[in-house]
């Protein structure tokens, strides 16, 4: 079963223990998908005032099921991590594993920064009844961000990955740069 089907107190429940089932990244992904709703449901319920907003959802929605599929890969990866990291695996075994719980977090942080800068386009466009839903939204977004960059960051702490890091240094400062833009244009740093 996907991780978005289970019920929620599941997802709770194997998140809170001593060997969490979810991984912190996936954990922060799935409550991205909250973050999308609370900003979606805002951007609906203003619609009447700003029909452009039908576009905006419509991206948010695009967004929101890559997430989805993002979240089982993340979830498989981290789980492969764990029991590789466990094990008595070759050096180039721990790489690799390393490498895939990496990839997914960082794929995920791309799609979460594409939210917020599509959120961004509709900043003055939320109906006053409606305005903490969206940025309470917006926030849940930005911490799922900041949550996914730390497991990236985490990774590429191992030594195993120093070429990784060094590779992906100047990508990562540009999508870090683009969250903070984003972030601070809608008022929300």
């Amino acid at each position: 079963m996907r991780l978005v089907s289970r019920p929620f107190s599941d997802l709770v429940a194997m998140t809170a223990k001593r060997s969490p089932e979810l991984g912190g990244s996936t954990a922060a992904l799935l409550a991205s998908l909250l973050g999308i709703a609370m900003c979606k449901m805002a951007l609906l319920v203003s619609a009447k005032q700003h029909p452009e907003n039908d576009l905006i959802v419509t991206a948010l929605d695009s967004i929101a099921m890559d997430i989805a599929s993002l979240i089982d890969k993340d979830q498989a990866s981290v789980q492969n991590l764990i029991q590789t990291l466990n094990s008595d695996a070759e050096a180039e075994g721990k790489r690799s594993a390393l490498i895939d719980a990496t990839r997914q977090p960082l794929s995920a942080c791309h799609l979460l920064v594409e939210a917020m800068e599509v959120l961004e386009q509709a900043r003055g466009e939320i109906d006053q009844s409606v305005t903490s839903d969206y940025f309470g939204g917006v926030d849940i977004i930005g911490a799922s961000f900041r949550a996914v960059t730390r497991a990236v960051n985490q990774n590429l702490k191992a030594d195993l990955l120093t070429e990784i890091k060094d590779r992906t240094k100047s990508g990562r400062a540009e999508l870090q740069a683009r969250f903070d833009h984003a972030f601070e244009s809608l008022g929300r740093a």
